[in-house]
């Protein structure tokens, strides 16, 4: 059993109790999003929100979403700062868990993220969440999870807990996901019910004191703390068969905007990387659209280049 420090967690419940202004964040894909809830007040993120409004009444909280769907901790690091961090949050619960693939790679980028939270001048309190594949029992919280105990930091696994009790016949797959994966609200119920009973167990012993974590040197090589988006914003390459998408942009959530779009046919709609832990010196990204003959195919969409 791994010691877990819980210093910045309760500094934040007594901070509450005190009465100041707590921003609340919440960062990841889809679930956290609230996909397949049928409104966002019965979202698993919204729910631990609303803990925190509920048993400190006299604190001020504001709530931040940055779940994007479909996207992995390899873009979360390039925009935890934007989505998250600028607002000056707590407390964050952070989540990559079925998106990322369980390998060295995506950990190294989540270790980024984690890393970017911990040493930000607001000094979030980070709660590790699990959310799990129902149909296949399969997530990355192996890695994940390692880079948690690396630091000292809780988490709380759906896998270890609501998809135990599902395998064991309590729940059916059915009564809690409308797909295997997104939760629907009995889902959404259910892990934010695991969360809120670990929030009420720190509640009850906030006011024991604990010393403030040494950190530890990065777990991995941590090479995408500070990776960084380049859009049509922060940069103007040679466009050859491409051009600028001129649609502004209405929110985090909006993010296929300030891009570039293929003057010819393609498809792409996942994450590339294109080059890992590469030498320090000035390296040249060229893309080119090749030319199919499958009809109805989508403009290929460059929506940023990530740098690290």
């Amino acid at each position: 059993m791994y010691h877990v420090n819980l210093k910045q967690l309760k500094d934040c419940m007594r901070r509450a109790e005190q009465g100041e202004e707590l921003t609340i964040g919440f960062l990841g894909g889809s679930i956290t999003q609230g996909s397949s809830a049928t409104k966002y007040e019965n979202t698993y993120s919204y729910r631990i929100f609303a803990w925190w409004v509920e048993s400190f009444p006299k604190a001020e909280f504001y709530y931040v979403n940055g779940g994007i769907g479909g996207t992995t901790s390899h873009y979360g690091v390039s925009r935890v700062v934007t989505d998250v961090l600028m607002y000056q949050s707590d407390f964050v619960v952070v989540d990559f868990s079925v998106n990322d693939i369980s390998n060295h790679f995506f950990q190294e980028t989540y270790e980024g993220v984690i890393h970017k939270l911990i040493t930000w001048p607001s000094k979030p309190a980070v709660l590790l969440l699990n959310n799990i594949y129902y149909d296949t029992g399969m997530n990355a919280q192996e890695y994940h999870n390692a880079v948690g105990e690396w630091y000292a930091l809780p988490y709380v696994s759906i896998k270890d807990t609501v998809y135990q009790k599902m395998k064991a016949g309590k729940y059916t797959q059915e009564k809690l996901t409308v797909d295997g994966l997104h939760p629907n609200d009995k889902g959404h119920e259910l892990i934010a019910k695991e969360i809120i009973d670990f929030l009420e167990k720190v509640k009850d012993k906030k006011n024991e004191t604990e010393e403030e974590n040494i950190l530890p040197y990065p777990m991995t090589t941590n090479a995408y703390e500070n990776a960084k988006r380049l859009t049509i914003r922060e940069i103007s390459p040679k466009l050859a068969e491409f051009h600028v998408d001129i649609e502004e942009k209405t929110g985090h959530l909006d993010c296929f905007k300030n891009g570039w779009i293929g003057k010819k046919p393609g498809d792409c709609a996942y994450l590339e990387p294109i080059l890992h832990h590469g030498k320090n010196t000035r390296h040249t990204v060229e893309i080119k659209i090749k030319k199919t003959e499958m009809k109805n195919v989508t403009p290929f969409y460059l929506i940023s280049l990530i740098v690290a």
